[in-house]
């Protein structure tokens, strides 16, 4: 069975639109308030430190928008949780893995994560989660790098804006280094 669901137009520009002024509002507002903002280090925080923002590991800069993006863009909420289902029903994980359904489940978080320069993020996984859906927000000519892959390391996937990748939150994976 498929590893990953790729889906296409998971959201309207306007909604994507959205989803970035969220983040920007957000960010205004709270600054680096923890309940809303974290730049998260990966790896072991000892060695973090000494490598800034962007160690060896990875890092990345998250905003927290669960309950913000429930409450002031419903559609968006609405979509990824739709595309999820979607995703599901097409890869038939229900009945080739004994996976329980999106619907079952609900949503777990919803993190706006950005990348710059020299980001990355090494082999994990996503703790407390069962599928995990990454809607890219980006141009995909607006930056050079910044795969997505599994662990097997046999693909590299680069979505188009408004497009997503959907996989299990426990299959490792990673993001490689932007250039650009």
């Amino acid at each position: 069975g498929f590893l990953l669901v790729i889906l296409s137009d998971v959201l309207s520009e306007q909604e994507a639109f959205g989803v970035e002024a969220l983040d920007q509002c957000v960010r205004n507002v709270f600054g680096t308030d923890k309940r809303f903002y974290e730049a998260r280090q990966f790896g072991d925080d000892e060695e973090a430190a000494s490598y800034g923002m962007y160690n060896e590991d990875g890092g990345n800069y998250c905003t927290f928008l669960n309950g913000l993006l429930q409450r002031y863009l419903p559609g968006v909420a609405a979509a990824t949780f739709l595309a999820a289902q979607k995703a599901f029903a097409e890869s038939k994980w229900g009945q080739r893995r004994g996976m329980p359904s999106p619907s079952d489940l609900g949503t777990h978080s919803a993190e706006f994560l950005q990348y710059r320069t020299n980001g990355k993020l090494s082999l994990h996984e996503d703790d407390d989660t069962v599928y995990s859906i990454s809607v890219a927000l980006s141009r995909f000519d607006s930056y050079d790098g910044g795969y997505f892959q599994l662990l097997t390391g046999e693909a590299l996937f680069k979505v188009p804006r408004r497009s997503a990748i959907l996989f299990f939150g426990h299959s490792l994976h990673s993001v490689t280094e932007i250039q650009r």
